[in-house]
């Protein structure tokens, strides 16, 4: 998502060229323009590397910050949504091991 976003910021096209995936019917039928999402997909490429930082040290924020980047990004379809679908699931299944009081 980092990369993606940061090429659409510069270029004004994401990779893979063609046609986009199935997550941009749902920005178009709100009356959003898909092309211009390249700032959102670097900032969640971002939540979802710090999330993953937070985890891995230990913070106590990182739990919380992780879910939000999973739920931000149900949206992506039909990958995006099965990954973050996934995330949720495994963090809510290891909360009281991840979750630092």
């Amino acid at each position: 998502m980092v990369a993606d976003g940061i090429r659409n910021l510069l270029t004004g096209t994401y990779f893979g060229g063609g046609a986009l995936g199935p997550w941009s019917g749902l920005l178009t039928a709100v009356g959003l323009d898909p092309t211009h999402f390249g700032a959102a997909f670097l900032l969640l490429g971002l939540a979802w590397l710090a999330a993953l930082a937070g985890l891995l040290a230990g913070a106590r924020w990182a739990w919380r910050g992780g879910l939000a980047a999973g739920v931000l990004t149900l949206w992506y379809l039909p990958l995006g949504t099965a990954l973050a679908a996934a995330w949720i699931a495994l963090l809510v299944w290891r909360r009281a091991d991840l979750v630092r009081t």
